[in-house]
């Protein structure tokens, strides 16, 4: 947005700048003819005075050119809003204006000569012929072109209000911001429409990336065409408006060219008839003839192909009175009723007005004309059309290189931005590449291909067929319109190209006839209207196509979904079920029905510490994933081991929506890994505890004893005569004579105890938190006692018994590895003493 907006205030101020210029400077030329156009023919007029009119009136030679003067000026009343012409002589030091002045109705006093009012009035009177922004009598800022009259001492000035010039420009100006706006705004929305069908930043799963509708590479050629567009409509705009202002200055400018030689010569031809039909040899006529002739001899016509055209009726033919500008011979005469020459026509049937036609050269021109009923002659101020163009067709093309090279630097920004990539390989959806061939793959019905077609030709032929063209080629939008049933929106782009060439031909094709300008106006405006429609319709149709891919997309991820092996469950921000798979009915027990709307909390078993839970919302709310085990209870009160990851969807605006859990029960691996866990840590045939986990139990039992101030005690015990009976009544006797001195030894310690087989008939015996001697030598006791009852073992009786080796924490070591070094050594001090007894460390 940032982009189109300086392209657009680039382009904009280049093309204001550029037409405001040309047309300043095409007003200022225009002003400048005017005034010396009226200056020749007023210098020929006091030159003639001098020469035959110096006896006729009050005043002379120079009172004689002055009546004839003000007699014209003050006939009219200006031109336009504020222009005006203003003849004005020196009066000591003193500016006398010598014609009524369009804005002071009584009459202005003169004015001093060094004053800073009537600038251009000075400047002419010193000699100067120019033009220039100066203050005018009021001291209004005016555009002012100025020409000495020095066979009178006086001095003309034509001039306009500056602020008359400019307004159209503050308006073409408004209305380009107004459109620039709008543009800017259209292409911003069309932009984000883009960007919807473009994969934003990626929360989740890979199965959940976004559809893309459009290709990077198709992303980068809508950028630059909206980009084209919006700086297409800003050229365009204030061209318009300003060309279509200066043309009505220009038809008015004309116009009071016409005017004012009219009424001059009018004025002279009056003057002529009364003092100067004796005086000429060929009479009055003849005589204001000459002056007109002398006038226009002085300069050959005005601006570039400007020039003035006198004719006269003869019969049935026109007459040209004055050496034509652009033929080396006299301008033959031509019929009345024929095509040329038109405006000469109309001035000699007596029309005023200003009209867009071919001269007598047959060149197009804008042409004022107006008949000078003194005479019985026409007159016509003509200038070329192609001139009055050519400042606006150089700022346009100025302006479009200027835009050409403003898109290009955008482009070229937004790529180094990173905000467009122009060569990104296609996105992968769900996994799957986009083959390659597979949109050529699609084919058009040869019924559509002969519809389109024929639209195409009709519309084609109807513009061609039809004066000014079909509304200026605007029907070819239903052209553009009927790609939407072609499968692939290139399709549509190749239509807009198709289209816009078919309104250029029609331009060059359909018959002559309208304003020029209007019509290429339209055309262009055809051109643009076809391209944002081509755009609009390409985006809409990408919609429609990215839909019926995610539509495709999200049938395959349901059924994926719906019949993956894990299961999957979608809630809310808010915990609420709004989704479950077919595996977790299966898995909890719970139906479809009755899970949605509810919260996971249905499957909570409360065995799972809440820290987990606390550790999983504070990963997942601040859009984390997580993964842990959880034990869940099924429907039927069945515990279970699931291993859980939750992952959180996050929109484009980076705001979570749901959360998906996907679980997989992994209970019979749990169990399995117990297992192994248990047989790592407990005798294979007793059950009981192993040396390494008694040697944790033992760690944990002198930690308990320091922490609490208490004593831990370390019983090695060892059987005594096992050998005897694993010899004599096997080994599968011995087992179960083992399996019983566990069972005895458990039955004789508390809870909190450990009863551990560290092989062969070794035991160990932890006792924790023991708070006399007594209470240890009272198990060790109880434990002699219990080994020396008969074991009954399928039918025969054994008998063992049990030396017993004491260490008491802290009396004979920190260590749990010292306490059982030292009961290692008491009980084989035991044995040596003469077994089945106990007896405690020493040191």
């Amino acid at each position: 947005m940032a982009v189109m907006v300086l392209i657009s205030i680039c382009v904009a101020a280049v093309s204001v700048s550029l037409l405001y210029r040309s047309a300043m400077d095409s007003e200022m030329e225009r002003l400048k003819q005017l005034v010396q156009s009226q200056a020749r023919l007023i210098r020929a007029v006091a030159r003639f005075d001098a020469r035959f009119s110096r006896e006729y009136v009050p005043g002379g030679a120079s009172g004689a050119t002055f009546s004839q003067i003000r007699r014209a000026f003050n006939e009219g009343k200006g031109f336009g809003k504020t222009g005006e012409f203003v003849l004005g002589r020196r009066a000591g030091n003193r500016i006398e204006f010598l014609t009524n002045l369009r804005h002071f109705t009584g009459g202005l006093a003169p004015i001093p000569l060094n004053s800073l009012a009537a600038a251009p009035m000075q400047r002419a009177l010193n000699g100067g012929s120019g033009v220039m922004i100066g203050p005018d009598y009021r001291s209004v800022e005016t555009i002012a072109a100025y020409e000495p009259l020095p066979e009178l001492d006086a001095g003309l000035v034509a001039k306009v209000d500056l602020k008359d010039f400019r307004n159209p420009f503050f308006r073409a100006s408004l209305i380009s911001v107004g459109v620039m706006l709008v543009v800017i705004s259209l292409g911003g929305l069309l932009l984000k429409q883009i960007e919807t069908h473009l994969p934003a930043g990626h929360h989740g799963p890979d199965f959940l990336t976004p559809e893309s509708g459009i290709s990077p590479m198709e992303r980068f050629f809508y950028q630059v065409l909206v980009m084209s567009i919006v700086a297409g409509a800003v050229i365009a705009t204030p061209t318009v408006i300003i060309y279509n202002s200066s043309m009505e200055m220009s038809r008015s400018d004309l116009a009071e060219m016409a005017n004012s030689q009219a009424r001059l010569i009018g004025s002279v031809a009056r003057f002529d008839a009364r003092f100067s039909s004796r005086a000429h040899p060929g009479g009055a006529g003849e005589a204001t003839l000459t002056q007109v002739r002398n006038s226009m001899a002085e300069q050959q016509g005005f601006g570039q192909s400007g020039e003035f055209v006198l004719g006269q009726l003869e019969g049935r033919k026109i007459v040209f009175l004055l050496k034509p500008r652009h033929l080396d011979h006299p301008i033959p005469p031509i019929q009345m009723h024929a095509r040329d020459a038109e405006p000469m026509r109309r001035a000699l049937q007596g029309a005023t007005g200003v009209m867009t036609g071919p001269d007598y050269r047959g060149v197009e021109v804008l042409a004022a004309h107006r008949p000078v009923p003194e005479l019985n002659l026409g007159l016509v101020a003509k200038m070329d059309v192609a001139e009055l163009r050519g400042p606006f067709v150089d700022s346009v093309f100025i302006t479009g290189w200027v835009a050409f090279f403003a898109v290009l630097l955008g482009v070229l920004s937004l790529k180094k931005s990173g905000v467009m990539e122009l060569w990104a390989p296609e996105m992968e959806i769900s996994g799957r590449k986009p083959v390659k061939g597979e949109r050529k793959s699609q084919k058009i019905s040869y019924t559509l291909i002969a519809f389109v077609s024929g639209l195409g030709l009709v519309i084609l032929g109807l513009d061609i067929v039809t004066p000014l063209g079909v509304a200026g080629g605007v029907p070819f939008v239903g052209f553009i319109l009927a790609g939407w049933w072609l499968p692939e929106r290139r399709h549509i782009f190749i239509l807009a190209v198709v289209a816009s060439v078919f309104v250029v031909a029609g331009y060059f094709l359909a018959p002559a006839g309208g304003i020029l300008w209007v019509v290429l106006t339209n055309r262009f405006y055809a051109i643009l209207a076809i391209w944002v429609t081509a755009l609009i319709l390409g985006i809409a149709k990408a919609s429609e196509t990215a839909r019926e891919k995610q539509a495709d997309e999200l049938r395959m991820l349901s059924l994926a979904v719906e019949h993956t092996p894990a299961s999957v469950l979608i809630t809310g921000v808010d915990g609420t079920i709004e989704y479950v798979n077919l595996k977790f009915t299966e898995v909890t027990g719970f139906d479809r029905d009755y899970a949605i709307g509810k919260t996971p909390g249905i499957i909570k078993s409360g065995e799972t510490p809440a820290a987990v839970y606390e550790d999983l919302w504070q990963a997942i709310t601040s859009g984390r994933e997580w993964h842990g085990e959880l034990l869940n209870r099924k429907k039927s009160g069945e515990l279970y081991w699931e291993n859980v990851a939750i992952l959180p969807i996050i929109s484009n605006s980076g705001e979570i929506i749901h959360f998906v859990s996907l679980q997989e029960d992994i209970t019979k691996r749990k169990q399995a890994e117990d297992h192994l866990k248990h047989l790592a840590n407990h005798d294979h045939l007793t059950g009981l505890p192993s040396l390494r986990l008694c040697k944790d139990r033992l760690f944990g039992a002198v930690a308990s004893a320091r922490r609490n101030k208490t004593m831990a005690a370390l019983m090695f015990i060892d059987l005594d005569g096992f050998k005897a009976v694993n010899d004599t009544f096997g080994h599968e006797t011995g087992d179960r004579l083992l399996k019983e001195v566990a069972a005895r030894l458990t039955a004789c310690v508390r809870e909190v105890d450990t009863v551990a087989r560290i092989g062969g008939d070794e035991f160990l015996i932890v006792l924790t938190d023991v708070t006399a001697r007594s209470g240890v030598e009272k198990v060790a006791k109880s434990v002699i006692r219990a080994i020396d009852r008969p074991f009954l073992l399928r039918g025969r009786t054994a008998g063992v018994g049990a030396s017993i080796g004491i260490a008491l924490y802290p009396n004979h070591g920190e260590k749990p590895e010292d306490l059982l070094k030292k009961a290692d050594e008491a009980m084989y001090r035991v044995k040596r003493r003469g077994k089945n007894s106990y007896g405690f460390a020493t040191g």
